[in-house]
């Protein structure tokens, strides 16, 4: 699975775009949440059941997903996680079996993306807070070799994930 992270206005959905047209062979999973409306009903079930499932289909792109975001937008947007997020082990898994791409341009160009009309509520009062925790996202997840930072203000940067792609394609095709 090739998740794409980040906080609101960071440019994923633009970046999934771009890499569901080059790599036409890779669908796009459905969305656990969107900025408008949050999560769906029963979060946890549908992240259990998705991953539960990773083992029979093949690759996918995602915008987010729960075993990642949930960690970030429920406690600092709602206030709350569901506490059967608490537990880790499929977390764990998550991290060992995804490529995970983190869209972080310059969090002054992110703030100038988001806006109370556009974004779930909350998102805009606590873009500093969700930004830096992505930025950290990095340093604390369970396996770095399988996360890329992405900043599309920088140049070429999308030459920079094409090769992380493509070995994650290749390796999880092989050992399905």
């Amino acid at each position: 699975m090739i998740i794409i992270e980040g906080p609101d206005g960071a440019g994923k959905t633009t970046l999934l775009n771009e890499l569901a047209a080059h790599y036409t062979s890779i669908p796009v999973h459905e969305r656990a949440s969107d900025g408008v409306n949050g999560p769906v009903k029963n979060l946890y079930r549908w992240a259990e059941r998705d991953v539960g499932n990773w083992t029979e289909e093949p690759v996918h792109f995602y915008d987010r997903h729960p075993f990642i975001s949930e960690y970030i937008y429920g406690p600092v947007v709602r206030g709350t996680m569901d506490p059967q997020f608490h537990t880790t082990h499929l977390r764990r898994y998550v991290a060992r079996r995804a490529l995970t791409i983190v869209c972080l341009p310059p969090l002054d160009i992110v703030k100038l993306a988001v806006s109370d009309e556009r974004d779930m509520a909350g998102v805009t009062t606590h873009i500093d807070t969700i930004w830096h925790l992505y930025a950290s996202l990095p340093a604390s997840w369970a396996s770095s070799a399988g996360i890329v930072v992405y900043d599309w203000t920088r140049h070429n940067a999308a030459d920079h994930i094409h090769p992380h792609i493509n070995s994650h394609r290749t390796h999880w095709s092989v050992t399905r």
